[in-house]
């Protein structure tokens, strides 16, 4: 699979890439998108999401928060 060798019949017909969750940083937004912007952190579920970039919905995308310190 992570060669490239499994195709299980995309129907765009693109080489299958694996991965179903990813977590990044938005790099771009489409037309209507008003939940995020570029430079924010999502998380969320995608297929194809080992690949470099991908499209997620804003529907299905959560924030991820900054991380907070334990120290007082």
């Amino acid at each position: 699979m992570l060669e490239g060798a499994y195709n299980p019949g995309s129907r765009t017909g693109n080489e299958y890439v694996a991965g179903l969750e990813l977590a990044g940083v938005v790099e771009a937004v489409g037309p209507g998108v008003t939940a995020f912007t570029v430079g924010d952190r999502v998380l969320g579920p995608a297929p194809g999401a080992f690949a470099d970039f991908t499209l997620l919905d804003q529907r299905h995308a959560m924030a991820v928060r900054e991380a907070r310190s334990s120290s007082r």
